[in-house]
């Protein structure tokens, strides 16, 4: 109900050793700022949790729409949005400790808010043993499970180029795994990656570009296929080959140039495996024209000035939705609406949200263009309490569309 896209891709994972671990990426455009992790602006990545501390505030983030905010109150750290979970500082060690109401404890370092360790309840305990040049990003993580006297060592193995640089760019997430404590390695899956470097009009410099995903086969590595990703790029970004005509005398030096706006890196067309081998047939998708990928994209979006969605195209091109956003001029409150989403549906119904400041639904109707009333459609209504938790749900099938507050 915010107008923004939300795309996730998990690229690789191992589901035998505990809790499920691997690598996926969500990439959301419409962060406060552009981010980079390592993985392409705006693309955060699930297993690379990590904290944020500002002032007495520290913010855990990895995972979009799954971030969770400590306010320092005395000497003890207290959930925003009557979270459950706890938060604290351990003194003696440095570190940020977040214990989830399942038992789950993270911990980071609080120098640098980076991604330590992991503890399931069961005792295993994901590790970070490597970083990367910046001591900030992971370098490899690892996990050991014993079963039938037979100690397995997991292990995900990161490589960067530009390893030595501020943010580093993951070219490679090998899993792999040990029997005799690591002396020795058998490979089981890998996913690479490759960034537009700022000089074609797909995307610019930093821009997740392609992924490949492969499994080992016990001699080599075979392909599970390669997704590619093209963004808007502004006009004011693309380099200019124009140059000036000399002549005669002097003339006054041009003005400096104005700065240049936060590009968004906005998201634009998304070719999935399956398409990606049939544009690759026609052309190379690394470098035909945008015109030619629409027809193979399995996802295409279109955004209007404030860089919301009003367009999404899927499947080839054979599905569109349309999306239009009303801002209300409500005082912030969770039973105030803030924005109400149209989203057109391909056979031209709509669905329709209503969501307060904090982005959470407070009214949702599917609603047929042919009836003015809401027979036979359906409304989902949520209420909620002073301290952001649902108090109330109603769910309607026979309604007129009610007045929203």
């Amino acid at each position: 109900a915010t107008g923004e896209v939300i795309l996730s891709a998990t690229d690789l994972e191992s589901t035998g050793f505990g809790q499920p671990w691997g690598h996926t990426r969500t990439y959301v455009h419409s962060l406060s700022r552009p981010i980079s992790m390592g993985n392409g602006w705006n693309w955060q990545v699930r297993e690379w949790p990590y904290a944020v501390a500002n002032g007495s505030t520290v913010t855990i983030m990895g995972e979009m729409q799954n971030v969770l905010w400590f306010d320092l109150v005395g000497a003890n750290y207290v959930p925003r949005f009557n979270v459950r979970d706890a938060f604290q500082l351990d003194t003696a060690r440095q570190q940020y400790v977040w214990t989830q109401l399942d038992g789950t404890v993270t911990r980071f370092a609080a120098n640098s808010g980076a991604f330590v360790s992991r503890t399931e309840v069961g005792g295993t305990t994901l590790s970070v043993v490597g970083t990367a040049l910046n001591g900030v990003n992971v370098g490899e993580v690892r996990r050991s499970v014993t079963s039938g006297g037979v100690t397995t060592v997991e292990s995900f193995l990161y490589t960067y180029g530009n390893a030595g640089g501020a943010i580093p760019t993951l070219t490679t997430v090998l899993l792999r795994r040990s029997t005799n404590n690591g002396t020795s390695w058998q490979n089981v899956a890998q996913a690479t990656y490759t960034y537009y470097d700022g000089t074609t009009s797909f995307g610019l410099a930093g821009d997740l570009q392609t992924v490949t995903t492969a499994n080992w086969t016990g001699s080599a590595w075979a392909s599970t296929g390669t997704t590619l990703y093209r963004y808007y790029v502004p006009t004011e970004f693309l380099s200019s080959s124009s140059s000036s005509s000399s002549s005669s005398g002097l003339s006054p030096p041009p003005p400096p140039p104005s700065p240049l706006p936060i590009p968004p890196h906005l998201l634009q067309y998304v070719v999935l495996p399956a398409s990606y081998v049939q544009l690759a047939a026609v052309a190379n998708p690394l470098t035909t024209n945008n015109a030619t990928v629409a027809v193979y994209a399995d996802y295409s979006y279109t955004y209007n000035a404030n860089n919301r969605v009003i367009g999404e195209t899927v499947k080839q091109g054979s599905q569109s939705y349309g999306f239009t956003t009303t801002t209300s001029s409500n005082a912030n409150g969770y039973n105030s609406w803030t924005t109400k989403t149209t989203e057109t549906l391909p056979d031209g119904n709509r669905n329709i949200v209503y969501a307060n400041y904090a982005g959470q639904t407070m009214l949702k109707v599917f609603q047929q263009v042919s009836a003015s009333y809401c027979t036979p459609c359906s409304a989902s209504c949520w209420r909620y309490c002073s301290t952001r938790r649902p108090s109330t749900a109603r769910r309607s099938s026979a309604s007129k569309l009610p007045p929203i507050m």
